[in-house]
């Protein structure tokens, strides 16, 4: 059973009764007793949203939440449960944080230079979990909030944009403002190519402006002297460059400031055959 308190300091008694076959059924009531009301809530009348929203006001469901891939950050306040210290116990405590969309993943870089942080070091960090930005990016110190000035956060959206969010301001309870700092590292392209051997790479951003990062993960026993070419999609060479590969991870850097706006397939040499690294666009 819980209690609530509803904007217009009226309290009410709630309690969920059952989940059966993708059906929620709870009552409310007046704390004593009267007025109670059965609801159902139908998971499937929800279809694509991330949470269903009910009004007590209204005594029905409420439609306040964009379609799929409408939005990909929620910030707003909410409960979550914190540990009493101490004990085994659990309190709800309403925090202001951040909550992603439908389609989200967001890794988190912590105790990083914010400004030469790189994507391809935490994409395998990637969570789906709605909190995973949450509310600790600001920390309590006497009666204000400081900001985590080393941490950062990369969001990949629905459709394989990736995002470097950074939290540069925070006003507290006296304005609930924020104000964040985002980074559009574009589209990220991976290897499809079935003749890679082994071979994973990402290439970011994409659309490219100035540059081209094409970050690879070469496995052990591959030929280290390979060629690395960029060709648009008449099969003309733009640039072409000798690299030494090594085992593992590594991030070579291609100048992409004189190409013309287009199409451009990225390839790998090495040993005879030719890794399709895939496309990117260049503005």
């Amino acid at each position: 059973m819980y209690v609530i308190k509803l904007r217009n300091d009226q309290y009410l008694k709630f309690k969920v009764e059952s989940l059966i076959g993708g059906i929620y059924t709870f009552r409310y009531a007046n704390l004593d007793g009267s007025n109670e009301v059965t609801k159902t809530i139908n998971k499937a009348d929800h279809a694509g949203k991330t949470l269903a929203y009910f009004s007590f006001g209204t005594g029905n469901t409420v439609d306040v939440e964009p379609e799929t891939g409408g939005f990909d950050l929620l910030y707003c306040r909410y409960y979550t449960p914190f540990l009493v210290p101490g004990t085994t116990d659990y309190l709800p405590v309403n925090v202001t944080g951040v909550l992603s969309g439908p389609g989200v993943q967001v890794a988190k870089a912590d105790g990083i230079d914010p400004v030469t942080v790189s994507y391809t070091t935490y994409q395998d960090s990637l969570r789906s979990e709605l909190n995973t930005i949450g509310f600790e990016w600001k920390i309590l110190s006497g009666f204000s909030f400081v900001l985590d000035q080393d941490l950062v956060f990369f969001l990949k959206s629905a459709d394989s944009r990736v995002w470097k969010i950074r939290f540069i301001a925070f006003g507290g309870s006296s304005t609930g403002n924020t104000t964040i700092e985002k980074t559009d590292l574009g589209i990220i392209s991976a290897v499809s190519d079935p003749t890679a051997g082994g071979i994973k790479a990402l290439m970011y951003p994409n659309p490219a402006q100035d540059r081209l990062s094409v970050a690879l993960d070469i496995p052990a026993g591959l030929d280290k002297q390979a060629q690395m070419t960029v060709t648009d999609m008449m099969g003309r060479v733009v640039t072409q460059q000798q690299v030494t590969l090594n085992d593992g991870f590594q991030v070579f850097e291609l100048a992409a400031q004189t190409w013309a706006s287009g199409t451009y397939v990225v390839r790998l040499q090495l040993g005879g055959r030719e890794v399709n690294l895939g496309k990117i666009v260049k503005k």
